[in-house]
């Protein structure tokens, strides 16, 4: 076969309905990510362990155990600390330094704009400038540290109890969305030209130029239309005017909450929103937790009486065999039933190789956690890392500190490199 490629003369009318933005979210994939932690904060509650969740999970959603153990990490360390998981049905409010983290699972475009709905009313209520970032799954408010998660809770109610019309204009008015859209439209109707160099004017002159012309309300109309979802935005709020859904103040935590933590995180990474020193800050926390949270296969070979799950925060206080006590034990990344063949079904048997690695493998780690502790655990639990990135590791930091954290996070950078050597 053979494709065809030809140019054309005049690519009017061609350009992308996303520049520049990564491709939306949807309102019902995000409110299905809400009710997948939903349905494991129930099956939490009713004494499952995280793996068996991921396990009844997976009966449903195409996806791994292991794949869904990760995913629901955060959700998992969440319940743990005994604090409302936000979902489909419940939405969470909670202040961390200088920023209020709103967790909803709206999607990309219901966020945006209720996100720029909530930052412009709040900013005109109380004649400060807020920051505002979102994402599918939350909004983040960087109010200076002017605000409480109260405060903004009672703005987001009356926001609720609001026609947003005039209100929901005004703010795409305000976005560098709608600037952005603005000059496309003006290129597209011939009314500025498609090469003009606009690097010397203002977009505001730009913007108050075209005001009150067909190119304004067509941009403006654009922007409503695919860069925000003001009527998606409206039914969450009347839904949670109505109750049914929950909106829940997260107060006296000290610290951020693990899925507010993650997206706090991964915003940081995009926008200078955070600082540096709290953004490496940030980064040490949520590798610590991620590593706490990491399931292994633990095997004791000591006696061989114990082949099974466990979380790496559970070994904190020592790392031994559950059954025995013994501290003569090895980790690994494998299925506990593949162990269990090796280990059991094939003992004093010809292995294959693959089987001859992992017990290998099983053996290598075992020295690690023999002469490191819960320090070695910590390492093992790395991303990509092999024993001997490891044991690099532990030559330099030996104790499971902030800066064996930072160790680590620097060997997986460079462990995920090694895949494109």
């Amino acid at each position: 076969d053979r494709i065809y490629v030809k140019p054309i003369d005049s690519p009017t009318g061609a350009i992308p309905s996303w520049v520049g933005e990564e491709i939306p979210v949807p309102f019902e994939v995000a409110m299905e990510v809400g009710k997948i932690r939903r349905r494991c904060e129930e099956l939490l509650k009713k004494g499952l362990s995280l793996r068996e969740v991921a396990e009844r999970l997976s009966r449903t959603y195409p996806a791994g155990v292991e794949t869904l153990v990760r995913a629901l990490q955060e959700a998992y360390e969440q319940y743990k600390m005994g604090v409302p998981i936000p979902s489909d049905r419940v939405v969470t409010i909670e202040s961390w330094e200088d920023f209020i983290v709103i967790n909803c699972c709206f999607g990309t475009l219901v966020n945006r704009a209720i996100a720029r709905l909530l930052g412009l009313l709040l900013s005109e209520k109380y004649g400060t400038t807020i920051g505002v970032q979102h994402d599918p799954y939350r909004i983040i408010l960087d109010t200076g540290g002017e605000f409480s998660a109260k405060t903004v809770y009672q703005t987001l109610m009356e926001l609720a109890g609001m026609d947003i019309g005039d209100l929901a204009v005004k703010a795409a008015e305000r976005t560098g969305l709608f600037k952005r859209r603005l000059i496309h439209v003006a290129k597209r109707f011939g009314a500025l030209e498609k090469r003009a160099d606009l690097t010397s004017v203002s977009l505001r002159s730009i913007v108050e130029s075209f005001q009150g012309t067909v190119v304004y309300q067509e941009a403006l109309k654009e922007t409503m239309e695919k860069d925000m979802d003001v009527e998606g935005a409206r039914r969450v709020l009347r839904a949670i005017a109505r109750g049914r859904l929950k909106v829940v103040v997260l107060e006296g935590l000290g610290e951020l909450t693990p899925i507010s933590r993650m997206g706090m995180e991964r915003i940081g990474r995009k926008t200078d929103i955070i600082p540096p020193e709290k953004m490496h800050r940030l980064l040490i926390e949520s590798t610590r937790a991620r590593l706490m949270n990491e399931v292994k296969t633990l095997v004791c070979l000591e006696n061989v009486d114990f082949i099974g799950p466990v979380r790496v925060g559970d070994m904190v206080n020592g790392v031994r065999c559950p059954i025995c006590g013994s501290t003569r034990v090895g980790v690994t990344n494998q299925d506990p039933e593949v162990v269990k063949r090796i280990f059991i079904e094939k003992s004093g048997k010809r292995l294959t190789k693959r089987e001859a690695r992992i017990l290998e493998g099983i053996k290598e780690s075992s020295k690690v956690i023999e002469r490191y502790g819960f320090a070695g655990l910590l390492a093992l639990a790395g991303r990509r890392l092999n024993v001997k990135d490891v044991l690099e590791i532990l030559s330099e930091e030996s104790k499971p500190s902030d800066r064996l954290i930072e160790l680590i996070m620097n060997a997986e950078k460079r462990a995920l490199m090694r895949r494109f050597w």
